[in-house]
């Protein structure tokens, strides 16, 4: 959870519910001026804890029940589940209150994502590329967790260490994008 302080400005006032804020600062000013986002943080170790500092959940459209103290409070951990859109695709989801405290009673909603969703090596229109280092891989099929534009493009070269095409281990992976994310890389069997 982010908790983030705000002042009583331009941008504030402009926000939805403006006289609800009003009412909840005299309970308490923090109540009518602080907004709560969800953060995004991870554990590699079973020791030490990262935090990343940019907004995971943010508060999203400026509508009544956003932007507001209490906002989207994240349950604890992310769940395995399938699609609502398609039973074959597994997905990850996260639980998150809504209108704590504010209205008539809290909403609990589902935000989804796909695997490996967290990250992804972004290019833009203007293609981009990266070069792994030395891989050694078991298998022989190449998967890629992706997501292009209709204008996008991906693409692998496989190659030996020095560059160059094929035979040879260890190997390493030349990947092209344009308008694209790539999330994960994974050899499998075929």
């Amino acid at each position: 959870m982010s908790y983030v302080e705000r002042t009583w400005d331009n941008s504030l006032r402009s926000l939805p519910q403006a006289e609800e804020r009003r009412r909840r600062s005299d309970v308490e000013e923090r109540y009518g001026t602080a907004v709560t986002e969800t953060l995004f943080m991870t554990i590699r170790d079973g020791v030490q804890f990262a935090i990343h500092d940019e907004a995971f959940l943010r508060p999203g459209l400026e509508r009544d029940g956003t932007w507001l103290y209490g906002q989207q409070y994240p349950a604890y951990q992310l769940v395995e589940t399938r699609s609502s859109l398609d039973p074959r695709i597994e997905e990850l989801s996260l639980y998150a209150t809504e209108r704590y405290w504010h209205g008539r009673g809290t909403v609990l909603r589902r935000h989804s994502l796909r695997l490996e969703g967290f990250a992804s090596l972004h290019a833009g229109r203007a293609a981009g590329e990266l070069v792994t280092r030395p891989l050694v891989f078991m298998g022989s099929r190449l998967t890629l967790n992706l997501s292009t534009s209709a204008a996008g493009a991906a693409r692998v070269a496989i190659e030996q260490p020095q560059g160059g095409p094929l035979p040879g281990r260890p190997v390493r992976l030349r990947i092209r994008l344009a308008d694209a994310d790539l999330y994960a890389v994974q050899f499998t069997e075929s």
